[in-house]
């Protein structure tokens, strides 16, 4: 899932960016990551911490591969902790669900050891070129 707000895409560049697993951080911190406060209801409400993909806020985290957990609203802090992969739906596929869908994948369109990132770019350059 890629993540195309504007709010949150700090956020979603930041949670990419890093390499461990979990990163423990405070509500202040997100709000100098993304350059602008949260909204009152993050301070006051625990479901606006949720992993729900129907918010903009929540997709950001989700699309970068991350979950929220241990959120506390008194402290302030909370938890972000990497998952795995998710479908467009917001639902969890774990690395090697993802790398047998990607395997059947290549088997299916006769590209096995391409990239296939590369080879979808170079047919969309192609169909452009032509027009279509």
């Amino acid at each position: 899932m890629e993540y195309k707000g504007r709010k949150y895409r700090k956020l979603y560049a930041h949670l990419l960016s890093l390499s461990s697993q979990e990163w423990e951080t405070t509500f202040a911190d997100v709000e100098a990551i993304i350059g602008d406060k949260l909204p009152p209801a993050a301070r006051t409400h625990r479901a606006w911490w949720a992993n729900d993909v129907s918010h903009t806020h929540g997709k950001a985290w989700l699309a970068a591969g991350w979950k929220t957990a241990e959120v506390d609203m008194d402290a302030q802090t909370l938890l972000f902790r990497r998952e795995d992969f998710y479908s467009p739906d917001g639902q969890s596929v774990s690395t090697n669900d993802a790398l047998d869908a990607l395997d059947q994948l290549q088997t299916a369109l006769g590209v096995r050891g391409v990239d296939l990132a590369g080879w979808a770019r170079n047919l969309r350059a192609e169909r452009r070129a032509n027009g279509q």
